[in-house]
């Protein structure tokens, strides 16, 4: 909820499109193997994209803390 209020304020002035959608996908052994927190068998996949772009990777690292902020402090 709180990664779209964020997509939502910053694209006020510019305005934009936000998308959120799920799907069902079968996590196998290997993607498994590979991901140590994940178990094998079907998994929901939320995917969240808006067309802002003004999101950093430095800012992407902090995405789901949750009281990180951008939002100057006053």
């Amino acid at each position: 909820m709180k990664l779209c209020t964020n997509a939502g304020h910053a694209m006020m002035k510019k305005g934009g499109v936000l998308e959120v959608s799920q799907r069902i996908i079968d996590v196998d052994e290997e993607f498994a193997r590979n991901n140590p927190n994940l178990r094998t068998g079907p998994h929901l996949l939320l995917t969240i994209n808006d067309t802002c772009g003004s999101m950093t990777p430095e800012v992407m690292e902090h995405i789901f803390e949750p009281f990180f902020t951008t939002q100057r402090q006053s």
